[in-house]
């Protein structure tokens, strides 16, 4: 299941472009938007920079600012998304520009949702609502209200709530605005392409592949990602309904958007269902094949989006390096600055440190001294090493955030690992570790294999059409990458096989 909500990640490119007002402008952000962004990252920061540098109005300079900030977003570089779309924020609150205001709140909110903080994607999320009825155009305004109507039903998916996102988009559809308009046909293809998401991760295949071959007919005769999305979550429902022969032809029809590989969602859920289906039909060779592509291009992310963030930092230092170092001004004001900041330590700061020093100190007398470099093993977790120690107030935040991500079932994520939970966590590998040796009694791969394996014998006990499921799509529901793996687990924890625990489930209810 965790692969259908990658899938839907990258449809937080909001059309930006298709909403302003001056053509040429608009032109070059339609470029960058429906063209570049899915085929070449690295030209696509280009001409948006070059936008942000030429921007002359409020509007041209908050528009280019949240095009940059949505390139980057698309690459997964979200130190500076975010630093663009703030940029753009408070230019929007300077100038007043509410229209501008909802999307760019709208934006933000998708950015700090794909880093997994919910709670500040949805205040931005209900402050672009609030706008909505002091949007003076009404076309504009049906827009808007669509797309942040879109965005929450994703969210409600991304948190399993799949009956609340399909109650929002059911009867969501652009109204009083011409439907021949591209920007209107964009919007009916994302809807019926998020309400085809939402009746797959319900369990409905059957259901969901009319509103995707909608969204396939509304994004017709263009190339765009919600066109090759659809066609993936077609194959993906036709597998559910063991419907090989049409899964293989839409899978066929993807492959002509992955040329380039510049998109790195629709790549990763490419590969890791080719990778499903090559296996189901004894593919081997071809599943592998795809495994280790999907690993290589892992790898090829992380550095590409490194490299093409610090291209653009390099830039900026360039254009630092020119401004002129001889104003009288800036002289004043630096050194001014200088006097300021030591009488701030002198009078402020240093009797600050002093005291924070007593502090730690006594705090040192209370805190535990514990054993670190708690090593996580594939099968169980070991503790061994030197003493470290670790504050009341950290144990007790890393044990509240602990429980809130349980909640928040980060644990079906396929490729979690201790180092991303650390970072996640803003922690450090000994102290989770630690943490969860001491609360839950088992080491990393344990715990999470233990939570996979409760989540989806809840599922099965509560949802009777997951039963006739493929035991390799509920493996991959419950977060495993393997059906090995999740036989060997799931008998390990439950003391029978996945089989065996369906056919008693199927028995009773018979009964």
């Amino acid at each position: 299941m965790k692969k259908l909500i990658y899938s839907i990640i990258f449809l937080c490119l909001i059309p930006i472009a298709l909403l302003g007002n001056d053509p040429t402008f608009d032109e070059k952000l339609t470029q960058i938007h429906s063209n570049l962004v899915a085929t070449d990252a690295k030209k696509a920061i280009q001409l948006a920079d070059s936008l942000v540098k030429v921007a002359e109005t409020d509007q041209e300079k908050i528009m280019s600012r949240m095009m940059v900030s949505l390139v980057h977003k698309s690459v997964g570089n979200y130190a500076l998304a975010i630093k663009y779309a703030k940029e753009a924020e408070n230019i929007v609150d300077l100038a007043g520009l509410l229209e501008l205001e909802s999307r760019c709140a709208v934006l933000i909110a998708t950015i700090y949702r794909d880093i997994g903080i919910y709670s500040t994607a949805n205040e931005y999320m209900d402050k672009a609502l609030k706008n909505i009825p002091y949007i003076k155009n009404e076309q504009n305004r049906e827009k808007i209200y669509i797309v942040i109507k879109q965005e929450m039903a994703i969210t409600n998916i991304l948190t399993k709530d799949f009956s609340k996102a399909i109650e929002l988009i059911r009867d969501l559809s652009p109204r009083g605005i011409d439907h021949k308009n591209g920007t209107t046909l964009s919007l009916c293809a994302r809807n019926s392409l998020i309400y085809g998401f939402a009746m797959e991760g319900a369990g409905k295949p059957k259901e969901a592949i009319p509103h995707l071959l909608e969204a396939v007919h509304h994004a017709k005769g263009e190339k765009s990602l919600t066109l090759a999305q659809a066609f993936l979550s077609l194959a993906k429902s036709h597998y559910l309904l063991n419907q090989l022969d049409s899964t293989k032809i839409y899978l066929n029809k993807v492959q002509p958007f992955l040329n380039g590989g510049r998109n790195f969602r629709l790549m990763v859920e490419y590969l890791r269902f080719n990778a499903t289906f090559q296996s189901s039909i004894g593919n081997s060779q071809g599943a592998n094949l795809s495994l280790y592509q999907l690993g290589k291009l892992n790898e090829q992310h992380i550095r590409t989006a490194e490299l093409i963030g610090n291209e653009v930092i390099t830039q900026l230092e360039k254009d630092l390096r020119k401004v002129r170092t001889d104003n009288i001004i800036l002289a004043w004001l630096i050194a001014l600055s200088v006097i300021i900041y030591f009488l701030f330590y002198f009078l402020k700061i240093r009797p600050i440190q002093r005291y924070a020093k007593q502090l730690i100190a006594s705090n040192q007398q209370l805190d535990t001294q514990f054993s670190h470099d708690l090593q996580d093993r594939e099968l169980n977790g070991s503790v061994g090493g030197p003493e470290f120690q670790m504050s009341v107030e950290t144990e007790t935040r890393l044990v509240k955030k602990l429980n809130q991500l349980e909640q928040e079932k980060f644990f079906l994520e396929k490729n979690i690992t201790l180092n991303a939970l650390t970072n996640t966590l803003m922690t450090n590998q000994k102290y989770l570790s630690f943490i969860i040796k001491k609360y839950k009694n088992q080491g990393f791969s344990d715990y999470i294999a233990n939570l996979r394996i409760a989540y989806i014998v809840d599922v099965l006990r509560n949802d009777t059409q997951v039963l006739d499921y493929k035991l390799s799509y509920i493996a991959d529901m419950a977060g495993f990458s393997s059906h090995s793996m999740f036989t060997l687990a799931f008998k390990s924890n439950m003391g029978m096989t996945p089989s065996q625990f369906i056919e008693n489930l199927k028995k009773e209810g018979q009964n």
